[in-house]
């Protein structure tokens, strides 16, 4: 599949400012002063997630799944289920570096219950718990 022309910038702007740490908030900076469409900011985030390591890019998803008011456990699920144990360990170092607390602190903050006892088992089963 061939990127598109918005996506050769993103990552040509990653590059350029990644010794200086100040791509993101110069991005955001950007997007913020500019006045964009809403199907405009639905893509440049879903450029933003494509450009991330698949272990980034599922940090990200389950931070996003885990916080909104009504948990989305299916994404949860889904990324416990489909990656190898390697490839969750990834994730929860990801998960670890981007947001400073576990993947699975937060899990066990937003379920309760049997969800709970099988958010720990499925997290236990991969060698995360």
């Amino acid at each position: 599949m061939r990127r598109p022309s918005s996506a050769y910038w993103v990552i040509e702007m990653q590059l350029k400012e990644k010794k200086s740490g100040s791509f993101m908030s110069n991005f955001v900076k950007k997007i913020l002063s500019s006045t964009l469409s809403l199907s405009s900011l639905v893509i440049l985030r879903a450029v933003y997630r494509w450009t991330l390591d698949p272990a980034d890019c599922d940090a990200v998803l389950a931070n996003l799944a885990i916080k909104k008011p009504d948990c989305n456990y299916n994404v949860i699920i889904e990324i416990f289920s489909v990656r190898c144990p390697e490839e969750l360990l990834a994730v929860r170092k990801a998960y670890q570096l981007r947001y400073k607390c576990s993947l699975e602190e937060d899990l066990a903050q937003r379920t309760n219950g049997d969800l709970h006892k099988t958010s720990r088992s499925a997290s236990g089963a991969s060698g995360l718990w």
